[in-house]
């Protein structure tokens, strides 16, 4: 807001610009009403002070939607709610201001109250039901693994949805008991505990993204002896944090900082290759793609680059038809190039490939590796000295065995 008098401006952490001089003055000097304003898509809070700057900015909003964009405002929609006594609902969560305590000078302290509604909260248990239904059914083994693994993604989704609410570990509470009974009564004998698979000395794998959130949760279950269950009331309340200025696709100080914040995982790529398994490949061959991915922290084995979700690529180090298995230490994550380059078996092809890659030589070490185990036919190891980013001329020859097609 433009002011005749310039004021200091300071510069947080996070890049953002603090005006607390200004806002200071245009509180203490002026008649202006503050206000903040939250929107997703049509839906919007505004928060005030007082119920007199509620109403005025109420019917102030309302004449300018209806002048400037032409839009009517629902009367049973829209109300000013004072959220010292009643509840507001917003995208999912209802919130409310609870007293704790006071200020120094006097004035009473209120701190934000947050849950489920009962609306989401119904939604999410129904949801929850048919996913159930779809494992207790399944058309053959391919279906069971899929809906188990579209049961774990839709759990991890609301809980890293509404994990934000202050009582979200209460509002899953009341929604895990109906879930857990409905799985029993579903799924019977079938349903079993880790405990009891360790009496029966069954040695169960559960994925690392899993392990590392639900690992100490003793409300995991196993459907029959492979396929782990997220526990739905096992969550608990995280702050949520804005995104910093500074984090933008545009400028390479931006880009660093959103690299440094997929050092571990992207939950979106993750949720994604989560509901969409490798097809006609074993359990164990997904559930190591999930942990490789997340071991990687997302990132290519040679290259060393953060993956699309669609150039995740699990590689075989030892083909399937040499003995190799789908085992975690059989398994590597590579990009598509990368993948069509230890497979390739012609010159041209591979120089074509190379070319504006820019490998180091601990990059095309690893490449060669890689090729290797997989005795790819008329095969070459590639130089470690690649000038201006071509391959160099001299190669030198390696011996092939001979064993069918490579491509895995």
């Amino acid at each position: 807001m433009p002011t005749k008098r310039q004021y200091a401006v300071g510069v947080s952490q996070n890049g953002s610009l603090i005006h607390s001089s200004r806002y200071g003055s245009l509180r203490a000097k002026t008649q202006l009403k503050e206000c903040h304003i939250v929107r997703y898509a049509d839906d919007f809070r505004i928060f005030c002070k007082t119920r007199g700057d509620a109403q005025r900015l109420y019917f102030a909003t309302k004449d300018w939607l209806h002048h400037r964009l032409g839009l009517e405002v629902n009367e049973q929609k829209s109300q000013i709610v004072n959220l010292k006594k009643r509840y507001s609902e917003f995208l999912g969560f209802k919130m409310k201001l609870d007293r704790r305590g006071t200020k120094k000078n006097g004035e009473p302290k209120y701190i934000v109250q947050s849950h489920i509604t009962e609306k989401s909260a119904e939604k999410i248990a129904q949801k929850a039901r048919e996913l159930i239904y779809n494992i207790q059914n399944p058309a053959d083994r391919n279906e069971q693994f899929q809906a188990t693994y579209f049961y774990n993604s839709f759990v991890i989704g609301v809980h890293n949805y509404y994990d934000m609410a202050t009582h979200v570990q209460k509002d899953f509470r009341k929604i895990a008991f109906p879930i857990h009974k409905s799985l029993k009564v579903r799924l019977r004998d079938r349903l079993k505990t880790k405990k009891q698979l360790e009496q029966k000395k069954i040695k169960s794998t559960v994925p690392k993204h899993i392990q590392e959130a639900y690992g100490k949760s003793q409300q995991l279950r196993f459907v029959g002896n492979d396929k782990v269950l997220v526990p739905i009331g096992y969550v608990s309340h995280k702050k949520p944090i804005a995104k910093g200025r500074t984090v933008n696709k545009f400028t390479p100080e931006g880009r660093e900082c959103i690299h440094k914040g997929l050092e571990r995982i992207d939950k979106n790529i993750l949720h994604y290759l989560m509901r969409n398994p490798v097809r006609y490949r074993s359990i164990e061959f997904n559930d190591n793609r999930l942990s490789l991915y997340c071991a990687q922290q997302g990132k290519c084995a040679v290259r060393g680059i953060f993956l699309d979700r669609d150039d995740v690529y699990c590689h075989h180090r030892t083909p399937r038809h040499l003995g190799g298995k789908d085992n975690y230490k059989n398994l590597i994550i590579v990009s598509e190039v990368i993948h069509k380059l230890i497979h390739a078996n012609s010159e041209e092809t591979i120089f074509k490939l190379l070319r504006g890659l820019n490998l180091g030589q601990a990059q095309i070490r690893k490449l060669n590796q890689l090729r290797k185990l997989a005795i790819v036919e008329s095969c070459f190891v590639i130089s470690d000295v690649i000038p201006d980013g071509a391959p160099c001329e001299r190669k030198l020859s390696c011996t092939v065995l001979s064993g069918g097609k490579s491509r895995d």
